[in-house]
């Protein structure tokens, strides 16, 4: 089976349970006659039942079977975990980044502005955190949302049919990776304001931020399967690099014309973001072209004329051709580390996770 059939009939199994399980779960979050409640359920809804790629619960699938798994129906349940995880950070995400839609979803603390606006209008309002009632309002159902999607996570582990001693080492894997996704989101926010590091730090934040979690998805379906420390080892080391091939493929398509990754085209750079483009462009342009680029860096209100010109450097003087070559390289360490696995892997699993792998640094959404 290829690549392509393979995800997305694990796609299917992933969208079919999470769809299940939510509704199932619908009355733990609800309180009856709340509209609130409604209303904060529907933004988490948005999320977790939006056209995701699922490549987290994709992950923890595939390391099961290739971990010698020999029920994958019963895998298809905690699978669901890193699904809650990774849509309770974008929710997280989105309020840091201030961003009112991903991929053509209404974000959760828009949704819940609007519908305080609608119901309350604009009361006075004398906090000094906020701006007004709507953002407090807006942001403070969105952490609680948060909150909720990563507790029905480990739910989903708990309530699945493995051994109890699994489930513990699952939920260990579970927990240490929401300190450590934290941990990335806290030095991705210092990193729009300390622009003094360099392209070590940034790899570092990204790993914490991406591939943490991507790693994670592999180690819960291999400890549900009962893997040895050695090929969770070289899963960990795999995800870390294909993660790192991920995050930089992501910075590469926000300055790509004709990408799908369902933002503004040089979104991050108009927002100030440090990335390992704006790293490399920083470390190997001339000053005259660099000054162009710092124009856009974090001008909001750059127009699209000096948008497009700073792409054109980036493009035309090899700093994308440069991110694109470290991410092959970490796309061939990430398969090498594969190989040192005990007892190795079948090589059809091996096959899978190279062809993985190279989804991941040349995908266009």
């Amino acid at each position: 089976m290829d690549l392509k059939s393979l995800m997305e009939g694990h796609r299917g199994q992933v969208n079919n349970a999470l769809n299940h399980y939510f509704e199932k779960k619908r009355k733990d979050v609800m309180e009856k006659g709340s509209e609130i409640a409604q209303e904060n359920y529907t933004a988490m809804q948005n999320y977790i039942l939006g056209n995701g790629k699922r490549l987290r619960g994709i992950c923890a699938l595939l390391a099961y079977e290739a971990c010698g798994g020999k029920e994958s129906e019963k895998m298809v349940l905690p699978s669901l975990s890193v699904e809650f995880f990774h849509n309770s950070s974008l929710i997280l995400d989105d309020v840091m980044d201030e961003d009112k839609e991903r991929r053509e979803i209404t974000a959760a603390h828009e949704l819940i502005m609007r519908w305080f606006d609608k119901k309350y209008g604009t009361p006075p309002y004398s906090g000094y955190l906020f701006s007004n009632n709507a953002s407090r309002f807006g942001v403070s159902m969105s952490i609680i949302a948060t909150n909720m999607l990563f507790s029905l996570g480990a739910q989903t582990i708990l309530d699945s049919e493995f051994s109890a001693d699994k489930k513990i080492r699952a939920l260990d894997v579970y927990e240490k990776t929401y300190r450590l996704v934290n941990l990335g989101q806290m030095l991705d926010m210092h990193y729009e304001i300390e622009k003094s590091i360099d392209s070590e730090k940034y790899l570092r934040m990204a790993h914490l931020k991406t591939g943490v979690l991507l790693g994670s998805a592999l180690k819960i379906g291999a400890v549900l399967a009962g893997a040895p420390a050695s090929q969770l080892n070289a899963l960990d080391e795999y995800a870390q690099y294909s993660a790192t091939t991920f995050q930089i493929q992501d910075d590469i398509l926000d300055l790509t014309p004709g990408s799908k990754k369902g933002r503004e085209l040089g979104s991050d750079l108009k927002k100030g973001k440090t990335t390992l483009i704006i790293l490399l462009a920083k470390e190997n342009l001339p000053a005259s072209e660099w000054k162009i680029i710092e124009k856009v860096l974090g001008n909001e209100k750059a127009n699209e004329s000096e948008l497009q010109k700073a792409m054109k450097i980036l493009h035309e003087k090899g700093v994308i051709e440069r991110a694109q070559t470290m991410a092959a390289e970490y796309n061939t360490k990430g398969k090498k580390a594969l190989r040192k696995a005990k007892p190795e892997f079948a090589q059809k699993d091996l096959e899978i996770f190279d062809a993985f792998a190279d989804y991941l640094v040349n995908r266009n959404t």
